[in-house]
């Protein structure tokens, strides 16, 4: 019997593309290269107007979300 992990269905549905925005540029780092050792393709944003960009810019995006960045809110 095969074992499939969490991690390989989400980046089977989700095309391997995670958008990290966060803010802090070292955090920022630091998460997108743990995402990258588990197989997983990043691009970072460290403003919300970027991430926005980011978002259309892209056809399957899963992303990691700073609650409270300088420029906007998670809201």
């Amino acid at each position: 019997m095969e074992t499939t992990y969490a991690n390989e269905k989400v980046r089977e549905e989700t095309g391997t593309l995670i958008l990290v925005v966060e803010d802090d540029e070292g955090l920022n780092n630091l998460i997108s290269r743990t995402l990258e050792r588990s197989g997983f393709q990043t691009i970072s944003a460290l403003q919300g107007s970027t991430a926005i960009e980011q978002i259309l810019s892209h056809d399957s995006v899963m992303i990691v979300l700073d609650y409270q960045l300088t420029d906007m809110t998670g809201k």
